[in-house]
């Protein structure tokens, strides 16, 4: 965490032109991320920030969401495996709806559940949030239901991309994907959506299929 600080004070500089910061895999922790994200609220030029496989945990989430809420600059923000469960991806997700900003946001394997997925499918449907490209694969803890929040966000969302890959998503998820796809408000933005490994049968696939003809 100390040379997280050390990088925080980097990034505060006024003289920082820093618009790329990948700290992959160096476990900061919850002291060292919540470093990073405070100075996020003041600094306006970095654009995209990797945080993937640092031992995030909840305890730095308050900090991620209030870095969301304030920074005018970060389009594109990694969290993969960081271990944010629930408790942080609810926090996360209500600095996601406040912004204007944030194009991508990876919250991959995080243990979420089904409490994470409704949040992330309420901020997805605020006017404000901004958010083209969601992955939130590897979260098998999500199941069906948590695949029927997220399908309930698709109509309202302007996603171009979506990737729920590794999820028990099962059947009964694959058709509330379906029938989120051809419903009468279907989002028309959507390009690409990663379904590989979701545990479906005949009848999801048969869905999904119906749902793309």
């Amino acid at each position: 965490w100390r040379g997280a600080a050390r990088r925080a004070e980097l990034l505060q500089s006024k003289r920082c032109v820093v618009t790329t910061l990948n700290l992959r895999w160096n476990w900061l922790g919850e002291t060292g991320a919540a470093r990073i994200a405070s100075v996020l609220e003041l600094n306006n030029t970095l654009i995209e920030l990797d945080l993937w496989k640092n031992d995030v945990g909840p305890g730095a989430a308050a900090a991620i969401r209030d870095a969301l809420r304030h920074n005018q600059s970060l389009e594109r923000l990694c969290l993969w495996g960081n271990r944010l469960r629930d408790v942080g991806i609810v926090l996360v997700a209500i600095g996601l709806a406040e912004i204007s900003c944030l194009l991508r946001l990876d919250v991959s394997d995080n243990q979420l559940g089904l409490e994470g997925f409704e949040a992330l499918d309420k901020a997805l449907h605020y006017p404000k949030c901004t958010l083209r490209h969601l992955s939130c694969g590897q979260n098998p803890m999500s199941s069906t239901r948590g695949a029927r929040a997220l399908a309930a966000a698709l109509p309202a969302s302007r996603l171009a991309a979506h990737d729920v890959e590794g999820n028990l998503v099962g059947d009964a998820g694959a058709a509330a994907i379906s029938a989120a796809l051809t419903s009468s408000s279907s989002n028309n933005t959507l390009t690409e959506l990663n379904l590989a490994s979701i545990d479906i049968s005949t009848p999801g696939a048969n869905a999904l299929v119906a749902a793309c003809s």
